[in-house]
């Protein structure tokens, strides 16, 4: 689905949806910050697993930063800002989803990660936070909440759109596979083990599909070795053990351009990740 202004966005969200009717959809604002904070405590204590999603450093003016109108700098060391959209039912916040908008030159920018020209780091956003209630997971939320991200994305001019992700998170990485992100590079951040997903929604890229490899999505070690070999995530089996296994093919070098430069954060003797 493809949405060309925020009105497309905001009608789609508001038009009846057969099991979400009694749900409204809107940004949210800086007066929902209370609500928002107290929903993440919830779902964040709630976690099985804490490295599915971990705390921000300043998490209030991060939060914070993502419920105000963006602000242009060039600091690469600048809080990024972004959109935030809730799904609410009778005033109470049941589901959001986080959209930021990295500056070109910020240090956190995960357009470093993928097969893009430094110039086009400004057209990256990404794919933050997205949590839903317990009590209304599986009704597919995540999913909408995703696809209305990425429609989002395209309204502020970006068109590449990425995501930092755990390995354990298979729910968030399934869902965004669904909507064609691919795992683009996989390694350690900041002492987290994580796989960054990402999409061209103007020119997808193509990759080989007379060759492919399965790995155990928990299989780090091997991850992070095709991905430093131009192996792409792009599909995912749900096994009978209720295991996980990732399908890695090649992304053809005709549908992209090669990565340029290493993010800030990790290492300067570091492998090229691509």
């Amino acid at each position: 689905m493809i949405f060309t202004n925020f009105e497309q966005i905001a009608l789609f969200l508001q038009k009846p949806h057969t099991q979400w009717t009694r749900f409204s959809f809107r940004l949210l604002q800086l007066q929902d910050l209370d609500c928002l904070v107290d929903m993440r405590n919830e779902v964040l204590a709630q976690l099985p697993n804490p490295d599915l999603h971990m705390r921000e450093p300043d998490e209030i003016n991060y939060l914070r930063a993502h419920l105000m109108p963006p602000v242009a700098t060039k600091n690469a060391h600048a809080m990024e800002h972004g959109e935030i959209i809730g799904v609410f039912d009778k005033g109470i916040l049941l589901a959001y989803g986080m959209l930021g908008l990295p500056e070109p030159e910020a240090e956190d920018n995960l357009g470093y990660f993928l097969p893009i020209q430094a110039a086009k780091r400004a057209q990256i956003a990404h794919v933050a936070g997205c949590m839903v209630r317990e009590h209304m997971r599986g009704q597919g939320l995540h999913r909408l909440l995703l696809e209305a991200r990425l429609a989002l994305a395209r309204t502020h001019g970006r068109s590449i759109c990425a995501s930092r992700v755990s390995l354990h998170n298979h729910a968030s990485r399934r869902n965004m596979q669904r909507e064609g992100m691919r795992i683009a590079w996989v390694g350690d951040i900041k002492g987290l083990k994580r796989q960054i997903l990402g999409i061209n929604l103007i020119e997808p890229w193509q990759f080989d599909k007379t060759q492919a490899l399965l790995v155990d999505s928990h299989d780090f070690a091997h991850q992070h070795e095709l991905s430093q070999q131009g192996w792409w995530g792009v599909g995912e089996v749900d096994n009978a053990d209720a295991s996980h296994t990732l399908v890695f093919e090649k992304r053809l070098a005709s549908t992209g351009e090669t990565l340029l430069h290493i993010p800030p954060f990790i290492p300067v003797d570091s492998p090229n990740p691509v």
